[in-house]
């Protein structure tokens, strides 16, 4: 919402006092009225054409009978209020990526590693903290199969932890390019 109201005020300076919320001035200075009622309705158009389903919804509640009429004002404070938090769905999609996204075989393990790591630094933000034994879980389930061996210690001793295991793949991955680089 931030880049958005920074947009705004940046193209639309006679916008900016609406996302500040401005009051309605007062009917009999024509001028500041009829001002601020061009711009509150083109800022509802801008909210109807920008924004998608499910947060739609509020937009529309405050058109008026023209449809791409209304409560620019009313509509964004809504959709403030409303969509300006991270959802349930943000959460899912980030956490499907987070457990989906399978080494590829060759892949250096550190890219692996550092894109789990950033998904996880997402979710702790967003209020979903993964537990270093669930993030463990989930790293190993995604390795490759040359990686095998590093998934039967990580099973079977408990100390063996996220940074072990990030070492220990590095190195088979560093020896395996050296070994290739010797023979070729």
């Amino acid at each position: 919402m931030k880049k958005f109201c920074v947009v705004l005020g940046v193209t639309r300076k006679d916008i900016l006092p609406l996302l500040k919320k401005q009051r309605k001035p007062d009917p009999a200075d024509t001028a500041a009225f009829d001002s601020y009622t061009r711009a509150n309705e083109d800022l509802y158009a801008i909210l109807f054409l920008l924004v998608e389903l499910p947060a739609a919804v509020s937009i529309q509640k405050h058109k008026d009978d023209t449809v791409i009429r209304g409560d620019g004002q009313a509509s964004f404070e809504e959709l403030c209020n409303n969509y300006d938090r991270v959802t349930d769905e943000v959460i899912r999609a980030k956490m499907e990526e987070l457990e989906n996204n399978p080494m590829n075989p060759g892949e250096n393990p550190d890219d692996y590693f550092n894109q789990k790591h950033l998904l996880r630094t997402q979710l702790d933000k967003m209020g979903e903290p993964i537990s270093d034994r669930r993030f463990k879980d989930i790293c190993v389930q995604g390795f490759s199969d040359e990686y095998k061996d590093v998934k039967l210690v990580v099973f079977r001793d408990p100390t063996f932890n996220v940074l072990n295991m990030q070492s220990t793949v590095r190195n088979i991955f560093l020896d395996e390019q050296s070994r290739k680089g010797r023979d070729a």
